[in-house]
């Protein structure tokens, strides 16, 4: 997938923002990447973050994962939003 296929797909989704060469996704949106080659196909979930560079895509999940793909290799991907925020706050739990 070229970069401008991959930035025309997240420009204007509801729950992801543009911040200069990466689309960050809110707390209730999350996505899942497809990537792979002739015969081989990885899924990457809960990405929340897509940093863009020159020839490689940076996926930044929700467990603080990184993974690094040259544009090519990335097939697709699906946005989910839910209900429940994706990410804890970080409170001790009491109301």
């Amino acid at each position: 997938m070229k970069t401008d296929v991959l930035s025309a797909i997240l420009d204007g989704q509801k729950g992801v923002r543009r911040d200069g060469a990466s689309y960050v996704l809110d707390d209730r949106t999350s996505a899942t990447v497809f990537a792979g080659t002739a015969g081989e196909l990885m899924t990457v979930p809960r990405v929340v973050r897509f940093d863009l560079a020159k020839e490689v895509v940076t996926l930044l999940t929700s467990k603080g994962e990184r993974f690094f793909f040259p544009y090519e290799v990335v097939l697709g991907l699906k946005l989910e939003e839910s209900e429940e925020r994706a990410r804890p706050g970080g409170g001790a739990g009491f109301r």
